[in-house]
């Protein structure tokens, strides 16, 4: 299913709700292709935020996005996130882990976690990434930082 072509900037709020449901169910292992050799730095680092529908709580998809160079011994990613200002308090796991999702069209890896839950609706809102922990297939650590140059805002 992480194979799939399939744009997802043409979905709406409840389609991709239901891709990424079925995404947990078929857990896609890390792809070689979608990665190189590049030491990862805030640079080769963004970030995405996608609503997710028909929850009785508020919850968002997380999305790393790390480009295309970046290591192959990057597995995963543990976020810790924190609120800005009058952003509602995170309610489910934090730090949390991001894991493959899939490889874009344009050769970067997409990592994610879809089930971020929050105790309010975060529209608008913007919340501080604290920390980046870049961990291996083994779950060692191979690099932490904290970006100074993005927060995760969600729309």
């Amino acid at each position: 299913m992480a194979n799939v072509s399939l744009d997802e900037t043409a979905l709406t709020t409840a389609e991709r709700t239901i891709i990424n449901t079925l995404r947990t169910i078929v857990t896609p292992t890390p792809q070689s292709f979608c990665c190189g050799v590049a030491t990862v730095v805030e640079a080769l680092t963004s970030v995405n935020a996608y609503e997710q529908v028909g929850f009785a709580n508020f919850r968002h998809e997380f999305e790393l996005v790390l480009d295309g160079t970046v290591d192959c011994t990057i597995e995963s990613v543990e976020v810790t996130l924190s609120p800005i200002g009058p952003a509602p308090a995170i309610t489910s796991a934090n730090p949390f882990a991001v894991t493959f999702n899939k490889c874009s069209v344009t050769g970067d890896k997409l990592l994610s976690k879809i089930d971020v839950e929050f105790a309010a609706d975060p529209s608008g809102e913007s919340y501080d990434i604290t920390n980046y922990n870049f961990l291996d297939a083994d779950g060692a650590t191979v690099t932490t930082f904290n970006p100074t140059t993005y927060d995760w805002d969600i729309p």
